[in-house]
């Protein structure tokens, strides 16, 4: 017993001797707790005019400490920083709720260690990452009015997503952006950057609406700085107090205005405004005079509205009311959407639509397949018009010869436009027409055949020779497209000089310009000679038309197609219409023989037949005839 007793208090005493020799009783020189790993640097900004910037680092301890590390560039030796932790954001200020470690101007260094605020707040690594708060750094004990450096922190920390807008000039040429960057949290820090603005404090806003309609101050902003061109703001509530994300911003009904010099500085829409570069353009025609022009755009707002933007020149000083009305400008109709008056010195109306005058919304893609048409009002009459939405002409035309009948000095053209749609533009364009009105119309089948009024057309004007028309129906309420009346079985006839004045065979009857020539040769003692052209429709039918020479005024000579030759003779298998001995000619539309069968041009002229004129319908002497067809040489 003795000897265990023995023993035991010599290891007891090795103990205390190895413990001694290795310090491990002094409290000051126990192992320091280890870092976890777990980190997060924010930046610190230089402030101006200061060039010094770096970072703080939040770095987690086993102890569930924080070890706080600044780390500057740009500071001297002998210098001394005071940094502090303060609540809220840099651009909203707060009081300071914990001191740090002044930094070091030989190193550019400070390390607090971390586990409470000033006020004794326990706060944990988690808890410093999710605090509203920023760090400054200032320029000395005797000068903490002095920034130079600072950063937001926790969820003040900005975000990498940004949204740029760049900001239109108002009055003094100022240019600038505003930018709107995310917060860690959610919300929103809102720079404005100016270059040329003079010296001064100018207030800034969010307003509802548009730039174009104007609206109230929903979002108070920093005043501008006019020496730097700068303010920076925290938002995350309107004025109402209703609270408004990053997001919530980014598709704000709202717009942006700095105000000052008089005027607006500089000004922006922003959010849902915002345009999205997606445009269309319209010339807009004059009207009332002829050196005016210009263009309607409209361009699409991100929240899918409209921005109508109307640029004129050449128009006279003064105010004139402009409209989107229903329909085309050829049919009229009544106005549908009030714009902006053009403003004559600046020939410029800037309009934000987005609803009908009827209160029905609009959007941009609606508009742009609206129909309708634009006018500018003044000068007595319109100033400028357009054809808008589904009524654009779309560039697909068919242009018609507009042949003359009662007077040969008579022409012109017949034009049929595409538009948007699916619908027509039809414009009548005569040379050599006496003043006066004259009415116009499409019929039902060929010129040659006749028929009845299918679509009524505007009145041509003898002084211009113009008329012009909107077509999307015939006159019985059936619909009718521009590819439909393209393949119309119709005629086009301008009526008046005692008969008609122009006509043309349309759709589907118009003359592909491929023809078949033959001769008639004058038989016996007539002196009646002259030529039957075969003429091949669009449909493949035939038109054929007898020209004479030597046919006495007052005459009537009715016209056959006979089988075989000339020379044998041969039944009649086609009437043909009677030729006048006034103006020799007889034209007639071919899709049948007499007895019914079918026939087209094709094989018109490959038939085993002949053509003969005869004296009178009392008496079927042969004046004239010629071979046709395969007969033909």
């Amino acid at each position: 017993m003795k000897t265990l007793l023995k023993t035991l208090l010599m290891c007891s005493l090795l103990a205390s001797a190895l413990i001694y020799l290795s310090g491990c009783n002094d409290d000051d020189d126990e192992p320091q707790p280890q870092l976890t790993g777990d980190s997060k640097t924010f930046v610190l900004a230089p402030v101006s005019p200061s060039a010094t910037s770096g970072t703080v680092t939040f770095a987690e301890r086993d102890d569930d400490k924080v070890l706080v590390t600044i780390q500057l560039t740009g500071t001297q030796s002998g210098n001394t920083h005071p940094a502090h932790i303060h609540a809220n954001s840099a651009a909203e200020t707060g009081a300071i709720i914990l001191d740090l470690t002044a930094v070091n101007g030989a190193d550019g260094k400070s390390e607090t260690v971390v586990n409470a605020l000033n006020d004794g707040t326990v706060v944990t690594y988690e808890d410093l990452l999710a605090l509203d708060g920023y760090v400054n750094v200032h320029a000395s004990e005797s000068d903490l009015g002095t920034l130079i450096a600072q950063g937001d922190i926790g969820v003040n920390e900005l975000t990498a997503d940004t949204k740029v807008y760049t900001l239109t000039p108002v009055a003094g040429g100022v240019l600038g952006t505003l930018t709107i960057a995310k917060r860690q949290k959610g919300t929103s820090l809102v720079t404005v950057a100016l270059t040329g603005v003079p010296a001064g404090s100018y207030s800034s806003h969010f307003h509802s609406g548009t730039v174009a309609q104007g609206g109230p101050i929903t979002i108070n902003l920093n005043p501008v700085d006019g020496t730097t061109g700068k303010a920076v703001t925290s938002v995350d509530t309107l004025n109402n107090g209703n609270a408004i994300t990053y997001e919530e911003l980014l598709n704000y009904n709202g717009h942006f205005n700095v105000h000052g010099l008089g005027s607006y500085v500089v000004q922006a829409d922003i959010g849902g405004n915002e345009l999205t570069g997606v445009t269309k353009v319209y010339t807009a025609s004059p009207v009332a005079d002829q050196s005016i022009g210009g263009t309607l755009t409209i361009a699409k707002r991100k929240r899918g509205t409209s921005l109508v933007t109307v640029a004129l020149t050449g128009v006279p000083a003064g105010n004139y009311n402009s409209h989107f009305h229903s329909s085309s400008m050829a049919q009229g109709g009544p106005i549908t959407i009030n714009l902006k008056q053009v403003n004559g010195t600046t020939g410029m109306a800037v309009t934000s639509v987005d609803t009908l005058n009827n209160g029905n919304a609009i959007t941009y893609d609606e508009l742009l397949n609206y129909n309708g048409h634009f006018n500018v009002h003044g000068l007595g009459s319109y100033v400028v018009q357009a054809d808008i939405g589904g009524n654009e002409l779309t560039g697909d035309t068919k242009v018609y010869p507009a042949l003359p009948v009662a007077d040969q000095s008579i022409g012109g053209t017949l034009t049929i436009a595409k538009r948007k749609r699916g619908t027509s533009l039809v414009s009548v364009a005569l040379t050599g027409t006496p003043a006066g009105n004259y009415n116009s119309h499409f019929h039902s089948s060929t010129a040659a055949v006749g028929g009845p009024i299918t679509i009524n057309l505007k009145q041509v004007n003898g002084t211009t020779g113009k008329a012009v028309t909107g077509v999307d129906t015939l006159n019985n309420g059936t619909a009718i497209t521009y590819e439909e009346l393209l393949n119309y079985d119709g005629h086009f006839n301008v009526h008046g000089l005692g008969s008609y004045v122009v006509q043309t065979d349309i759709g589907q009857n118009e003359l592909t310009g491929v023809h078949q020539h033959y001769d008639l040769v004058a038989a016996g003692a007539s002196g009646v000679s002259g030529m039957a052209s075969f003429d091949k429709r669009k449909n493949g039918k035939a038109l054929i038309t007898i020209e004479l020479i030597g046919t006495t005024a007052g005459g009537t000579h009715p016209s056959h197609i006979h089988a075989g030759t000339a020379a044998a003779g041969g039944a009649i298998v086609l009437d043909l219409k009677n030729v006048s001995g006034t103006t020799g000619v007889s034209a007639t539309s071919i899709n049948t023989l007499n007895d019914a069968t079918a026939i087209t041009y094709d094989q018109l002229i490959a038939f085993n037949g002949h053509l003969n004129v005869h004296l009178s319908p009392d008496d079927l002497t042969i004046i004239t005839q010629g071979n046709i067809g395969s007969n033909a040489q």
